[in-house]
């Protein structure tokens, strides 16, 4: 997984070995979603606009800020803008409250993590 996303090999270059524990929460992150959506890994972190692969990005998204890292750091390894980033954090509990589905896959990440 940490070789196959392009941010990895620039970020452990800018931040040495506080970047391996940073690259393990992203790929454990990412690793927990795909499994709870039955899901490829690559499949979350392309551009494609398919729901399912939305949804795992909104959760992952979700997931990493609860983990305590900023908008730009997670907007630069989902490869999407801060802005975008800023968006689906301040609207995801909308689509919480209104999507079973969504609430229950950010469920299933969470206990995978655990």
């Amino acid at each position: 997984m940490s070789n196959g996303h392009p941010f990895f090999g620039i970020i452990c270059e800018l931040f040495g070995e506080k970047t391996d524990v940073m690259n393990k929460d992203f790929e454990s992150i990412i690793n927990a979603v795909a499994e709870a959506m039955d899901l490829r890994p690559c499949q979350i972190l392309c551009k494609r606009k398919f729901k399912e692969t939305i949804d795992a990005r909104w959760i992952a998204v979700c997931l990493l800020s609860e983990k305590g890292y900023y908008s730009s750091r997670i907007a630069e390894w989902m490869g999407m803008t801060t802005r975008n980033v800023n968006l689906i954090l301040s609207s995801i509990h909308l689509r919480l409250a209104t999507e079973k589905q969504l609430r229950s896959n950010l469920e299933t990440a969470r206990k995978y993590l655990s």
